[in-house]
């Protein structure tokens, strides 16, 4: 007759390092592609990068500690023929950027169910979430030809606030204390970047001026994969 399974025999006796690599999908205003929506994020599929420390107390309850790295690329071409479709506009543009990035750290009580060779989590938690507002160059070409061409370049600006969590993996012993794993997780932060500024560059040569204030909400489904090692 199979022995069933302990706490003190089972899955997770202690804890669980592991690190994850997969897809990072925008949803709502952060992947939304409308020049109309100021809060647009025009954002593409990405990539995420994860390390997960997860520790149980007691049989069913334990914490995950998460770190997070994502980053998502701009669709500056799409921006660029959305701005030079408008009717009644004065200039065009040539538009370029860098990516969103997105990372943070945060802390998640987390509900295990396991047996002999897998386990289930859920989880859900927040913390500290930092943002990067992707660096760009707009390149603006009156249709006047009597006005001069203008640069625009703004630099990256990074800011830091609140974000929210939630997640459910899969763990699968492979081989020793070696876990096999999979997981998805849903992240949320709205972020506001402060203090922003664009270098112009035109006949009358360079200067800096200021750019209002601008807020961005981010949300992500982060798919991924990966290897850890349960201490014993």
């Amino acid at each position: 007759m199979k022995k069933p399974v302990s706490y003190e025999a089972g899955f997770l006796k202690d804890g669980y390092f592991g690190i994850h690599g997969g897809v990072a999908i925008p949803l709502g205003d952060f992947a939304n592609k409308d020049l109309d929506n100021k809060k647009s994020g025009y954002a593409d599929l990405g990539y995420t990068i994860n390390l997960d420390l997860k520790y149980a107390f007691i049989p069913y309850l334990g914490i995950n500690l998460k770190y997070f790295y994502s980053s998502n690329p701009f669709d500056a071409g799409n921006l660029q023929s959305d701005f030079n479709t408008q009717p009644n506009r004065d200039v065009n543009i040539n538009y370029s950027s860098g990516p969103w990035v997105l990372q943070g750290f945060l802390i998640m009580p987390m509900f295990i169910w396991r047996s002999d060779k897998q386990a289930i989590d859920l989880s859900a938690g927040a913390g500290w979430v930092d943002a990067a507002l992707p660096s760009n160059t707009i390149y603006i070409m009156p249709l006047n030809p009597a006005i001069a061409n203008v640069t625009l370049e703004q630099d990256v600006f990074s800011n830091a606030g609140f974000g929210f969590s939630a997640a459910i993996g899969w763990r699968y012993k492979l081989f020793g204390n070696f876990i096999g794993s999979a997981k998805m997780d849903y992240t949320y932060a709205d972020i506001t970047f402060t203090n922003l500024t664009q270098t112009v560059t035109g006949s009358q040569g360079s200067y800096v001026i200021s750019v209002e204030d601008y807020s961005q909400p981010f949300s992500i489904i982060h798919l991924s994969a990966g290897i850890g090692y349960q201490f014993d």
